[in-house]
């Protein structure tokens, strides 16, 4: 969404952000805030995250563990607000029809906006202008 608001407006929307905060708003309210926690899955990304903010102080690269903390704190916090609100199957069908649309707006927009002329599909600006993130993203959401 950023880079297409950045086209289209000429300044980024950070919609991510903004979701972010309202999901985690409505996932408190649905009472199934704790149920990740007692999952195998949440118990281990817990102690991951603890890890890491254990061991961040002692790091020589300060600036990139912060990095790294934040990216770990933005997984583990849509991970709890994925299982929050995905309860059903019906849910989880549409969240990955969702994922399939959004994918097919990532590759329409490619095909307008995208540059091939060094031999690597890129977009011109924003999270896709790198060929190995656009690639690493698109493998991810191949099976939807």
């Amino acid at each position: 969404v950023p880079e297409f608001s950045s086209w289209l407006l000429g300044s980024a929307f950070y919609l991510t952000p903004v979701l972010m905060v309202i999901l985690t708003v409505l996932a408190l309210f649905t009472g199934r805030f704790l149920f990740p926690i007692k999952t195998a899955t949440g118990k281990w990304l817990g102690a991951y995250n603890l890890w890491l903010l254990i061991a961040a102080p002692f790091s020589n690269w300060r600036m990139a563990t912060l990095g790294a903390l934040n990216y770990s704190f933005r997984f583990f916090l849509m991970f709890f607000i994925t299982c929050t609100l995905l309860t059903h199957i019906n849910h989880c069908r549409r969240a990955m029809y969702a994922i399939a649309a959004s994918t097919i707006v990532i590759v329409v927009g490619l095909r307008y906006l995208g540059l091939s002329g060094d031999g690597r599909l890129r977009m011109e600006f924003g999270s896709f202008a790198n060929s190995n993130g656009l690639a690493g993203y698109l493998l991810m959401i191949a099976p939807f």
